[in-house]
């Protein structure tokens, strides 16, 4: 066999070549110790701007409506909301199911819908979409059935389900076959024109930009929603073992911080009765402890239970949810344990004998729930894929695991002869067959990957990074976190040390089977505390030989901060050293240090002008007041105009201009209720589809199928107007020289104004009354001063709060924008020193002005800023309103 002992596989130490020049270069930019520069080469992450963008992982992105089949999807939600019909979730009993089912639950109730969720019983009933369920669904009067995590291959229910009067909208990022189901509208992330990286998203990932796709579509203030739904989405998404990569990242990040800060009642009661501080949960947290608890309510229980936790808005409800999750996790490690032992013993039994590059093995009434799990233990012992298997009578299922190199899904496509079912993706599936089907199913994938793939079987150490242990402190544990959420795709990084002395080993823990060492570099003599979990009995022999004999070893570990706030060395592998590893990246303390991050540049808040632009003709005819009138009066306007257009073409005829793409969403969605005839001739393209237009997917992926209208927010729409098209200004947009500058660049166009008084007052509430004046900035600053001799200096992280004990201690202050306001004024008060900004979110000090020292607003970079962007908006604001206002659109046109 050449394996040694039977189930005892060797560790393979690799290490990824440095590139010391690179790294230090990438470091330096970002003020970051060169480790970190390499752990970013590594992840494919080798441009500052690109890095530091990663590092500071924004939030969630608003992409939603690139995802194929989303806008059909929302709007055939929001079409049964309206109509009050009763919808059901249906679900999946793994972690990811059931919180992309709570996720478009809680999402329904929000915006008022009589919704339902179904979950189907692992035992009873089995993974995915079933028709008899449907059938019956559709007998008790529902219409509508959100699928969530299933449904993809289901064309027959859902074919049939269609026959008796019910929808079927398709949320899944499972596998497709060859041909989808037909349902109302189906949003899955393996389809062409997603954005890169959205075929990775988990069931949850999807649930949660469909929900948000709802929410914008309904033309309703996110409010506590986001926040919620986000932290649902970030344990589907560790759960489902999805690379935590681009968006996938995002949202885990940004659930994190939610779950910390502000948990939703389920999962704060799901922590602590695992004995986890909310306040602290990470991606470790949800993969091994929370996970696998609302896992366990599918394997041994019922899944609804988990759904429910999800959902609950009481603690009392939430605690007794969790506490059954609790006991069904203790009764799914007994049941796992018992069907290991097993599994493990003739997992053994076939390496020994036959050493197949592929393990499939089976028992009689193996409890399904635990098959999975089972799997994964034979995957991590014997280090190749694993088939396990459960047969009752003369059904049989299974569940399959895989490793990084073998696609499971395909090689079980290659064998789908022998399955009366199966689905997944490359690194994990499930099946089902007849039980006499169990053996050829065996010789199948046996055959078929022996001639693709042998191996080696052994675990792969992947070293990121030899260091000098002189070099392991706080800065570097610090900056390691930056790199977090870790998991599929985005490992915690491991880092070495070679030719280590160990000066102490002892067995720590009640039962001996950890270890405390003390290790030092034998050149600098610097000692480093060491905890090894597990490894008393495995690394003995090493042990001993290095502290009696003296025999260097080399030591594979993350760094962390100790229980007494030392740095301290996590062990996860050691050997006697090769005296052959990579030469550590030396930092040099002295060297150039800036931030950890670069600044962001503010934003510039006024209108741009294109320097040096000529005019160019533009027919600009006068409709102003068309807005006030309404949609009808835009439907009418729409329809006329392109009913005169001739002919059929792929090219936009009318742009219809608004002032931010949520707005392109409100309006489109006012148009389709108010006028039907036009839904499948007016589309929108989103802010975001602006933002990746440079070096993303072509603009038409932004648009409905051939829309001849196309409401947008930003400037580059032009690309897509056709040569004899129209603009419509229906409201001034906060670009408007860019606007112009896109007008001049395509030569003459029809420019219609279209916009009413209504758009005026929008203009002065929610932009010139969120730019502080010498009046505005005054009075903050008198009610600042009064706010801090009333409840100290500290002013607090949340401007809103602030903003609503001011306007306690002035009930007469009432500006239009008052946070944006207040937050502008801040960022004025810090330039002069009234104020200091703590880091992280711990808000403002209030210093106050020093006795005898007259304030200058001229020394304020962001007042001058301000002051620019006031001057630009009343221009606007005075020129597209007064009498001329064509002519001066016209001259602007130029710049």
């Amino acid at each position: 066999m050449g394996q040694g002992v039977v189930g005892v596989q060797a560790v393979e130490w690799r290490s990824r070549a440095p590139q010391p020049a690179r790294a230090r270069r990438l470091a330096a930019l970002l003020g970051l110790h060169p480790v970190l520069g390499q752990l970013l080469i590594h992840r494919g992450i080798e441009e500052p701007a690109a890095a530091a963008e990663f590092l500071r992982t924004p939030a969630p992105s608003r992409q939603a409506w690139r995802l194929p089949g989303v806008k059909q999807a929302a709007w055939r939600i929001l079409q049964a909301l309206r109509r009050h019909e009763p919808v059901v979730v249906y679900g999946d009993y793994d972690a990811d199911g059931q919180t992309a089912a709570a996720i478009l639950v809680r999402a329904l109730r929000y915006l008022g819908g009589r919704v339902h969720w179904f979950i189907p019983h692992r035992l009873s009933l089995g993974y995915g979409l079933h028709q008899e369920v449907l059938l019956e669904m559709a007998e008790r009067g529902i219409r509508l059935v959100v699928a969530v995590d299933c449904g993809l291959t289901a064309i027959e229910p859902v074919r049939e389900a269609q026959r008796r009067g019910l929808d079927v909208v398709v949320v899944d990022h499972h596998e497709p076959a060859s041909t989808l189901p037909e349902a109302a509208a189906i949003v899955a992330a393996h389809r062409l024109g997603a954005w890169p990286g959205a075929d990775r998203l988990s069931a949850a990932g999807l649930a949660y930009h469909t929900a948000m796709a709802l929410l914008d579509l309904a033309g309703t203030e996110e409010g506590p929603m986001a926040p919620a739904l986000v932290q649902l989405a970030a344990i589907g998404t560790v759960a489902d073992v999805v690379s935590l990569t681009g968006e996938n990242r995002r949202l885990v990040r940004e659930g994190l911080q939610q779950i910390r800060t502000a948990p939703l009642p389920g999962i704060a009661a799901l922590a602590r009765v695992a004995g986890v501080d909310p306040g602290s949960v990470d991606a470790y947290h949800v993969a091994y402890i929370l996970a696998p608890r609302l896992n366990a309510a599918g394997r041994v229980d019922d899944p609804g239970v988990g759904v429910g936790l999800l959902l609950a808005e009481e603690e009392p409800q939430a605690q007794a949810a969790a506490l059954r999750l609790e006991e069904a996790n203790r009764a799914r490690q007994a049941t796992e344990r018992e069907v290991l032992d097993q599994a493990l013993e003739r997992a053994e039994a076939l390496v020994e004998a036959e050493d197949p590059p592929i393990l499939v093995v089976s028992g009689e009434g193996w409890h399904p729930g635990v098959i999975g799990v089972v799997a994964s233990r034979l995957v991590d012992r014997f280090a190749r894929p694993a088939l396990v298997i459960t047969t009752e009578g003369e059904k049989a299922r299974g569940s399959g695991r895989s490793v990084p190199g073998v696609d499971l899904y395909a090689l079980l496509s290659a064998c789908s002869r022998t399955f009366t079912h199966f689905g997944g993706h490359p690194m994990a599936a499930g099946f089902s067959l007849a039980s006499a089907d169990v053996e050829a199913l065996r010789d199948c994938v046996t055959q078929t990957l022996a001639s693709r793939w042998r191996g080696p079987y052994v675990r792969v150490l992947d070293v990121e990074a030899w260091v000098d242990l002189r070099d392991v402190d706080e800065t570097l544990v610090r900056q390691l976190r930056l790199l977090e959420p870790h998991g599929e795709g985005n490992p915690r990084p491991v880092l070495a040390s070679q030719g280590l002395a160990v000066v102490e080993a002892r067995p720590i823990g009640a039962d001996g089977r950890h270890l405390r060492l003390v290790v030092k570099e034998r050149r600098e003599g610097k000692e480093m505390p060491v905890v090894a979990f597990g490894k008393a009995e495995a690394w003995k022999e090493i042990l001993d030989r290095a502290t009696s004999a003296g025999v260097p070893v080399d030591l594979a570990f993350t760094p962390q901060m100790g229980r007494w706030g030392e740095v301290e060395l996590k062990a996860l592998e050691l050997r006697e050293s090769a005296r052959d590893g990579c030469a550590p990246l030396v930092w040099d303390p002295q060297g150039s240090r800036s931030p950890v991050l670069p600044a962001g540049s503010e934003a510039e808040l006024r209108p741009r002008r294109p320097e040096g632009a000529t005019p160019a003709p533009a027919v600009v005819e006068d409709r102003r007041g068309l807005a006030d009138e309404g949609i009808g009066a835009l439907a009418g306007w729409l329809r006329h105009t392109l009913d005169a257009m001739p002919g059929t073409t792929d090219e936009v005829g009318v742009l219809v201009v608004v002032h931010e793409w949520r707005e392109a969403v409100r309006t489109c969605a006012a148009l389709w209720e108010h006028a039907p005839d036009l839904a499948h001739r007016v589309g929108w393209m989103d802010e975001g589809a602006g933002r990746a237009a440079a070096g993303g997917p072509p603009w038409e992926t932004a648009l409905l199928h051939g829309p001849r209208a196309l409401v947008a927010s930003h400037p580059r729409g032009m690309e897509l107007l056709d040569a004899a098209g129209v603009v419509l200004v229906w409201q001034v947009p906060p670009d408007v020289w860019e606007w112009k500058a896109a007008w001049r660049n395509r030569g003459a166009v029809r420019v219609v104004l279209g916009y009413g008084e209504a758009e005026r007052d929008r203009l002065e509430r929610t932009i010139l009354q969120a730019l502080p004046g010498v009046e505005e900035l005054r009075h903050i600053f008198r009610l600042c001063s009064a706010q801090a001799r009333v409840a100290g200096p500290r002013l607090g992280p949340d401007v809103v709060g602030l903003v609503q004990s001011l306007q306690v201690l002035d009930p007469a202050w009432r500006p239009g924008r008052p946070v944006q306001l207040v937050e502008r004024a801040l960022m004025v008060f810090e330039d002069l020193g009234l104020v200091e900004r703590l880091a992280g979110d711990g808000g403002w000090v209030w210093k106050g002005a020093r006795a005898g020292v007259k304030l200058d607003l001229a020394q304020s970079r962001r007042y001058n800023e301000f002051t620019r962007a006031r001057r630009s908006w009343q221009e606007v604001v005075q020129e597209a309103f007064r009498q001329g206002a064509p002519a001066w659109w016209q001259r602007g046109c130029g710049g």
